[in-house]
């Protein structure tokens, strides 16, 4: 079980634990939800059946299902011709887009990052908050974030607290890499 968002999330394996982790993580997730949408659907043989996507994604401009399985199943569980069947006979509304997530969906540092936000936001000090942001708008380009947080002067504190500027998308990180002393951010907005 996860907190996210200040609500329990289950799930029911590893991977799907993962796969929650780094969709939450992206700064136009707005809500995740587990064992959702329930659909019903009429298969092949014209009989009436029900299926459960394990995740409800709403991000800003769309909400998507999604199932999770390991890359070696994907195939044998003939997941890929489900979406196909149920895509048609959705009722508008529920999901703009089904998705299949395996592990090959997100690298390592995807995972790093997406963990280490899910840490950072259970804290809360504002005022480290403000003071990143502060910094955050005199930024004129990247920076690394041990510069930052030598000039915040939080110590690990401004580390967390530019984890968490990162994960509101009040910072972006430059490439894909793990968030760490050596990456580079610059400010979300692009402007500076």
């Amino acid at each position: 079980m996860l907190i996210i968002d200040d609500r329990c999330v289950e799930f029911e394996s590893r991977l799907e634990r993962k796969a929650i982790l780094v969709v939450r993580a992206r700064t136009d997730t707005l809500k995740v939800v587990e064992q959702s949408p329930r659909v019903e659907f009429v298969d092949g043989d014209g009989v009436l059946r029900e299926h459960v996507f394990d995740l409800l994604v709403t991000a800003s401009h769309r909400k998507i299902a999604i199932d999770v399985k390991p890359a070696a199943k994907v195939k044998s569980s003939g997941i890929r011709d489900l979406h196909r069947i149920i895509a048609p006979q959705m009722p508008p509304g529920i999901a703009d887009e089904l998705l299949v997530m395996t592990e090959k969906k997100f690298k390592r540092a995807d995972l790093y990052n997406a963990e280490l936000i899910h840490a950072a936001f259970r804290q809360n000090y504002p005022k480290d908050d403000e003071a990143v942001l502060r910094l955050i708008g005199r930024m004129k380009g990247p920076a690394s974030i041990a510069d930052l947080v030598a000039r915040s002067k939080l110590h690990g504190y401004g580390f967390n607290a530019i984890v968490r500027a990162i994960g509101s998308g009040r910072l972006r990180m430059v490439g894909r890499k793990m968030i760490d002393y050596d990456a580079l951010v610059a400010p979300a907005d692009g402007e500076r």
